[in-house]
């Protein structure tokens, strides 16, 4: 028996390590001096995407209605709106799609989306009506998924096919509609139909409208298979208010597919009153959650007690943030005047 004992306390299997997040800044070393941003010059937006697959990604500025990468600038008739990443033409270099529209300053503007390669860009769509918005973006398995406003009020969303859009009924400030499958779309809203009511999350399927808990509006939703599972999570961020600068929460949700019955809170971003944007980073338990606040931006990773939250950087409200891959290592490239840099070693 006590052979068996010891045998059991010797045998025991060390606990599985911690998996190494996807995009994390390098520890510090003693003396170091973490390294200072670089200024890439002025940008109402950035985007970023390897747009001749060597590897590394080139930044493209949106500074007004003039996109600037490489050598090259191209004027997209517009203020900047969305941005997003991926090979949509099969080629094996990615694109970065921008979205453009009407903004501050510009009222008349039709919404467009263009395809930026390290050549020139490209107008895959265009849109005139009461609100030349678009609201959200993203690439799914090399395919376009586009939102955008259809009037003053309705959202619609849908796949964008040979400059086609495939786009579902509008829904009332869904402004956030991401898909979660065949016939299934997560939306996001910031208001309800009374107005400045709150908002809600909903998921809309061949089964009808489900509603899930939110604390009030919906501002950013990210879908990604963040446990390895197979199935894909929904990453919401909630808490818009009417009267956002005195009563927003910046609340960051997780909610486990298949069935997304099963939400927890893993962050709120103090100092910020919404979250802005949520970019997934590599996928299954090294991902990492790039979380772009009204005043903050954060980087969430998991560690032996549930999920971690670092602080990047301070950003204005008008900020945007995407991930960047360079030759020196991992970086955030942050909008601005000027737009910065942030190495992450």
């Amino acid at each position: 028996m006590r052979l068996l004992l010891l045998c059991l306390t010797a045998c025991a299997a060390d606990a599985p390590p911690t998996p190494r997040p996807a995009l994390a800044p390098s520890p510090p070393t003693e003396g170091s001096v973490p390294p200072a941003p670089i200024d890439l010059g002025e940008a109402d937006g950035v985007v970023a995407a390897d747009l001749d697959g060597d590897g590394q990604d080139e930044v493209i500025r949106i500074l007004g209605s003039e996109a600037l990468w490489l050598d090259q600038r191209a004027d997209l008739g517009g203020r900047f709106q969305r941005g997003a990443r991926g090979d949509i033409d099969g080629d094996g270099k990615e694109e970065a799609l921008v979205a453009t529209g009407m903004g501050r300053g510009d009222k008349d503007s039709p919404a467009r989306l263009w395809a930026i390669a390290a050549g020139g860009a490209t107008l895959l769509w265009e849109q005139r009506g009461p609100r030349n918005q678009v609201s959200d973006l993203t690439v799914v398995d090399g395919r376009v998924f586009l939102v955008a406003f259809t009037d003053e009020r309705g959202v619609a969303a849908g796949f964008l096919d040979a400059g086609r859009w495939a786009a579902g009924p509008p829904v009332h400030m869904g402004m956030r509609q991401r898909p979660l499958g065949p016939g299934a779309v997560a939306v996001g809203r910031l208001y309800g139909e009374v107005p400045r009511s709150d908002g809600d999350l909903r998921i809309l399927s061949s089964a009808g409208l489900r509603t899930l808990p939110s604390l009030r509006g919906v501002r950013a939703l990210a879908v990604a298979d963040l446990d390895g599972d197979g199935d894909q999570d929904l990453i919401v961020g909630d808490g818009w208010h009417a009267e956002y600068g005195a009563h927003g929460d910046a609340r960051l949700r997780l909610f486990a597919g298949p069935d997304w019955e099963d939400g927890r809170t893993i962050a709120f971003l103090d100092g910020s009153y919404a979250i802005s944007d949520i970019e997934v980073v590599g996928s299954g338990p090294s991902a990492t959650l790039l979380v772009t606040g009204t005043h903050s931006l954060q980087l969430l990773a998991r560690d032996a007690l549930g999920w971690q939250s670092r602080k990047l950087a301070d950003l204005g409200e008008t900020a945007n943030a995407v991930r960047v891959s360079t030759r020196s290592g991992p970086a955030v490239a942050i909008s601005g005047q000027p737009a910065r840099l942030l190495p992450l070693r």
